[in-house]
């Protein structure tokens, strides 16, 4: 039985570590699909930056649902949560639009980038 399991595991594991390559694969400089000069990867490196600064909002904005829950009734504590809120929504904004004046200015300039 613990061949079976740690057949599996291995199993999955080549199975991870195939798809893994695959996705490098598809990032490889000599993929002329993806990198075709210094514009698409000034365009990975801005999508890159706008997924971690929405991601870094979405964070905000649960921490600040957590504290609103656990608040209890405390004003303070309130508006804090409050401010958390507000800033992390103001974040997806300014990620979006961030998004949005990046497509913008690179289709602008003839940039096909990745995304």
């Amino acid at each position: 039985m613990r061949e079976i399991v740690a057949r599996w595991r291995f199993m999955l594991l080549a199975g991870a570590f195939d798809q893994l390559n695959s996705i490098m694969n598809s990032f490889a400089p000599d993929n002329p699909a993806r990198f075709t000069g210094v514009g698409s990867f000034v365009s990975l490196l801005a999508n890159v930056f706008i997924v971690i600064a929405v991601g870094l909002s979405i964070v905000a904005l649960a921490f600040g649902f957590i504290q609103m829950a656990t608040s209890t009734g405390d004003i303070k504590n309130a508006e804090r949560a409050q401010r958390t809120l507000l800033w992390g929504a103001i974040g997806i904004v300014i990620s979006l639009l961030a998004y949005a004046l990046k497509t913008v200015l690179f289709n602008a300039a003839g940039i096909s980038g990745v995304l």
